[in-house]
């Protein structure tokens, strides 16, 4: 999260789904695979981009988002 921490766009590399895998396991850690479910969920039926259904369904805001990632992060 040190390359644009805020203002970051998934294009596809190896980067960004290293990157991605973080958020995902973050949710996971935090609600479970039911968890992940209500994000996906909420990207279908809201036309929500991950992060922002993320925030959405976990009622994080950017800062609570990026530290949860990177808490996961250093925990691992």
């Amino acid at each position: 999260t040190r390359e644009q921490p805020r203002n970051w766009q998934f294009s596809g590399t190896a980067y960004d789904y290293a990157r991605a895998s973080m958020y995902h396991w973050a949710v996971y850690e935090k609600r479970g695979v039911r968890g992940l479910m209500d994000v996906y969920e909420a990207m279908a039926k809201k036309r929500l981009n991950f992060i922002n259904a993320i925030k959405a369904t976990l009622g994080w805001n950017d800062k609570e988002l990026e530290e949860q990632v990177l808490r996961y992060a250093s925990s691992k």
